[in-house]
């Protein structure tokens, strides 16, 4: 089997992401894993896009993105759009994709027979960017807002400036447009470093414990000796065990654990199926994950029927394309 390039691995770190969220949507923000059970029953091993969806705060098409995937995909457009990233160009996306008259725009939107509202679920973060946005403030961050939704959204701006010294940087840029929240900057450059790792070379088992000193890791430094311990645990028993909300760091541990739990990362459908069945926040977790298994296995590895049942999947091969295309001009 030929070697999967760097180009391959960046692609697939984007459509992974996507993808995987895409795949949970429907289970998205189910707290309760005894509903969440009854839910999968039948279908304990076939997790992904399950129709109609279940979500017990927003009812998306089954396929959809969640508000992770959405910010994730508003970043694409506008990274390839830019040519790189123009935070102006990136911020214009955000008010398209959750502005008026968008899926988000719920006011004349229908709920659901259970009483659940149709359209995407703005985020808080989200609702304060829309403000500050209309406001043509200079700042248009929520602080504080120690959550997932910058850990969720690097992997386009990970795929296409991974191996450049200055992507810190971009990632804190992203990350602030809608977060100026210090936590949130660190655990959205610590994912940024693993998953630049998982593009710039294949990952191999034990890469926690070789990464685990570097610097960009340091935020979670003191809780990496923990989830390395708990490697032979059960996913769902850590994750509810650490909590299954979108706060961080706790989210972005789940996650790694998810990574180690699965140490070969052969296998996109097994890694992500660990996530999507876990609870509660699943869709943050599932758009990193996504995008570390997606690396892994490169974009050929993204079953193709998964990619057909994401909405625009087809439009997500041809923008993570155009973007990993750019990787030699910036």
């Amino acid at each position: 089997m030929a070697e999967v390039t760097v180009e391959e691995r960046a692609m697939g770190a984007v459509i992974g992401s996507l993808v995987a969220d895409a795949a949970g949507q429907p289970l998205h923000w189910i707290y309760d894993v005894n509903r969440l059970d009854k839910v999968l029953k039948g279908r304990e091993s076939t997790p992904e896009f399950v129709d109609p969806g279940q979500g017990p705060f927003y009812r998306q098409p089954t396929g959809a993105q969640s508000g992770y995937g959405d910010q994730t995909l508003a970043l694409l457009k506008a990274l390839v759009e830019g040519k790189g990233f123009e935070i102006q160009l990136y911020r214009q996306q955000l008010y398209k994709t959750f502005g008026p008259n968008s899926d988000y725009d719920v006011k004349s939107k229908p709920k659901t027979q259970d009483q659940v509202q149709t359209g995407g679920y703005r985020h808080a973060s989200i609702k304060a960017f829309l403000t500050a946005y209309e406001a043509t403030k200079e700042k248009t961050g929520l602080s504080p807002d120690p959550q997932m939704d910058g850990v969720a959204k690097i992997a386009p701006i990970v795929s296409l400036y991974a191996g450049n010294p200055k992507l810190p940087e971009y990632v804190e840029e992203v990350v602030r447009v809608t977060q100026d929240d210090n936590l949130a900057v660190k655990c959205s450059i610590a994912a940024a470093a693993v998953l630049e790792q998982f593009i710039l070379q294949p990952p191999a088992e034990g890469f926690l414990e070789k990464m685990k000193n570097r610097p960009e890791l340091s935020v979670i430094a003191s809780k990496l000796p923990e989830i390395l311990k708990l490697r032979g645990t059960a996913h769902r028993e850590v994750v509810q065990t650490i909590g299954s909300s979108c706060a961080i760091p706790g989210n972005l541990l789940n996650s790694l654990h998810c990574l180690l739990v699965t140490p070969s990362l052969s296998d996109y459908p097994a890694t992500v199926r660990l996530t999507m069945a876990a609870g509660g926040c699943n869709c943050s977790r599932l758009s990193f994950v996504g995008a570390c298994v997606g690396a892994a296995v490169g974009s050929r590895g993204i079953p193709a029927d998964w990619i057909k049942k994401t909405q625009h999947g087809d439009a997500i091969k041809k923008l993570s394309k155009d973007l990993v295309a750019l990787r030699a001009s910036v």
